[in-house]
């Protein structure tokens, strides 16, 4: 893969501002149309009463059929996930294990926007997609309340906010920013089966879930756990928000956004419990003649989690990864050698101490190819892969220069 090198002494948010850039067509708003379709308009209505506010503007629905679903689903990715972008971190991640040697992050992308999307909303375009009709099945209108909530929220407290954190690749804000969006319309998806579905029309509803979207196939499991990761962490904490606070609280953090996925993973350290920012330093001078960044990526809790996760069991990766308190790697490439420092910052040298030993056993237990180096100095953890030992020896001595 050919890299252009940035310069000599490029910092780490310079690094991935410039990795980051792509060229992003304006979006136009979806065209007006006569609103809500009359047998789609009790579904609004209840999500209005139950999310406990009203729809500033009208929303349009688009009911589309699977195989329409899975081409705009197919064309949304190619905007969320930059082919150029996806390509590098493809190689980071290869080289860090935590997909296969094989995987390619595209055709995977591709594979699950393909298999598993029922419905969207673009903060952008404000179009609201879902596979059904107008004359709504039960399944198909609790696929509606989760996305017309997305429409509410967006009209009260404004998503595109998560774009403007994706085009400045800010990756774990992001992750916890969706995580938020999702529990909320999870919530109001579950209420919503609660109150207004019969007992008839629940058992229905149960008959075309099993037959909904499909599991995607050839798709890394880091990949999977991670793209799934706001569904089930996001509704534990909007439910834990609005069972302790209400909506009132709900409200609030859609206002201020959670900035990591350890607020979502432990609400009650939101909003306090702010990252502490870590910049790698750039080793590829160190490295020798040809070597140029690849890919920069923040590592949340999240990323820790579910990566340790892989090779030990979910007990001890969630044991391990707690204590976080910011993180980052960033990737080298020199043709086909990459190289990648991960850095990490912990609450205290116990946890610190915790995370290394945990990363050591996962090493052990991971065949990526790459010679591994993992150091600890006080709170601080500092993982290291490269092609051979004198890259590794380079970076390590760079490091503690």
């Amino acid at each position: 893969m050919k890299v252009t090198p940035l310069g000599e002494g490029v910092t780490s948010d310079e690094a991935r501002a410039a990795l980051c850039q792509r060229e992003t067509p304006a979006a136009e708003p979806a065209a007006a149309g006569p609103g809500l379709a009359e047998a789609l308009r009790p579904v609004a209505d209840a999500v209005q009463e139950i999310r406990t506010l009203r729809f500033k503007t009208p929303v349009n629905p688009r009911p589309v059929t699977r195989e329409q679903m899975s081409r705009l689903a197919s064309r949304a990715n190619v905007a969320a996930f930059p082919e150029n972008r996806m390509d590098r971190r493809t190689v980071a991640w290869r080289t860090m294990g935590v997909i296969p040697p094989d995987a390619d992050l595209n055709e995977e992308l591709r594979s699950f926007a393909g298999s598993s999307i029922i419905g969207y909303f673009d903060t952008l375009t404000k179009e609201l997609v879902y596979v059904g009709s107008e004359n709504p099945t039960p399944y198909e209108r609790v696929t509606l309340a989760h996305e017309l909530t997305h429409a509410l929220d967006d009209q009260h407290f404004d998503l595109s906010r998560l774009d403007e954190l994706d085009a400045r690749c800010e990756d774990d804000a992001l992750i916890a920013g969706v995580s938020i969006a999702e529990g909320s319309a999870r919530l109001i998806e579950l209420i919503y089966i609660a109150r207004e579905l019969t007992p008839q029309e629940y058992a229905q509803y149960q008959q075309e879930s099993l037959a909904g979207g499909s599991s995607p196939e050839g798709v890394s499991p880091f990949l999977v756990q991670l793209l799934l990761f706001p569904y089930p962490y996001g509704q534990s904490f909007v439910q834990t928000t609005v069972a302790s606070e209400g909506f009132d609280a709900l409200n609030a953090a859609m206002r201020a956004l959670p900035a990591s996925t350890e607020q979502i993973l432990h609400p009650q350290r939101f909003p306090e419990d702010e990252p502490t920012d870590v910049d790698v330093p750039d080793l590829a001078p160190a490295l020798g003649d040809g070597w140029a960044d690849l890919d920069v990526y923040d590592v949340g809790e999240a990323w820790l989690r579910l990566a340790l996760a892989l090779k030990l069991s979910s007990v001890d990766a969630a044991k391990a990864a707690s204590g976080w308190d910011g993180g980052e790697y960033r990737a080298w490439a020199d043709g086909g050698r990459t190289a990648v420092a991960m850095q990490t910052v912990w609450d205290d040298e116990d946890q610190a101490g915790e995370f290394a030993k945990a990363m050591r056993t996962w090493l052990s237990k991971t065949a990526s190819g790459a010679v591994t180096r993992v150091h600890r100095d006080g709170a601080t953890v500092t993982v290291l892969w490269a092609p051979a030992a004198d890259e590794l020896n380079a970076m390590s001595g760079a490091l503690r220069a």
